[in-house]
């Protein structure tokens, strides 16, 4: 536990966006899928991030660029079961992550949850107007994000909205299903994209207007 300590105070004293690189290139996303439960009458929103992953060479300790919402859970997986691990997200928008065992080359997967407030520096949820929400530059919100230059993955995308709010994605449209109240609008593509190129626009239907008064 003791070396486990120091392996991520160190993590954290290296987490430069020059040390990302050589961490992150280690392992690389091969698919993301994301969750949204968005209400933009709400005081917050949740979300969540699977990200089905290949180890490239034997790994511990895992840097990625990530800042903005509250992180409620982060998990890695690889056979033969759950990774224990630790989180934290020190500095310069990174979330470190040390695996207790180590991870091995082969597959495995990363699960990111969290809950945040609507963005007023034009980054991640941003109110737009009272009715309209939008992501903006996703790999800032919910989204753990890669460098530039890492393999870019394909997406896939569930947006749960209520009843009566419309959802746009600059990823095509696959259904919209339907539970009580809520909606959910999905979406999916299969030609990889980086994670602060994925737009979502949550609008809420206008109020009617009320007929004058003669």
């Amino acid at each position: 536990m003791l070396a486990l300590g120091f392996a991520l105070a160190a993590a954290i004293s290296a987490a430069t966006p020059s040390s990302l690189h050589p961490d992150t290139f280690a392992i690389v996303p091969r698919r993301m899928s994301v969750d949204m439960v968005i209400d933009p009458a709400a005081a917050q929103w949740t979300g969540s991030t699977r990200g089905w992953l290949t180890v490239r060479r034997p790994l511990r300790v895992l840097v990625l660029r990530f800042g903005g919402p509250e992180l409620s859970r982060v998990e890695m997986n690889q056979l033969p079961g759950a990774v224990p691990l630790q989180f934290s997200t020190p500095v310069h928008d990174s979330l470190v992550v040390v695996a207790d065992r180590g991870l091995v080359p082969g597959p495995a997967g990363l699960n990111v949850a969290c809950i945040g407030a609507w963005s007023s520096g034009g980054r991640g949820w941003v109110r737009r107007s009272p009715g309209t929400v939008a992501l903006v530059r996703g790999g800032t919100c919910v989204i753990p994000e890669w460098p530039e230059g890492a393999p870019l993955p394909t997406w896939s995308l569930d947006v749960h909205v209520p009843a009566g709010c419309t959802v746009r994605a600059n990823l095509p449209r696959t259904e919209i299903t339907r539970q009580l109240g809520w909606r959910t609008w999905s979406f999916a593509s299969k030609r990889p994209m980086p994670a602060d190129s994925v737009w979502v626009e949550v609008r809420r239907p206008a109020a009617p207007r009320r007929a004058a008064r003669r």
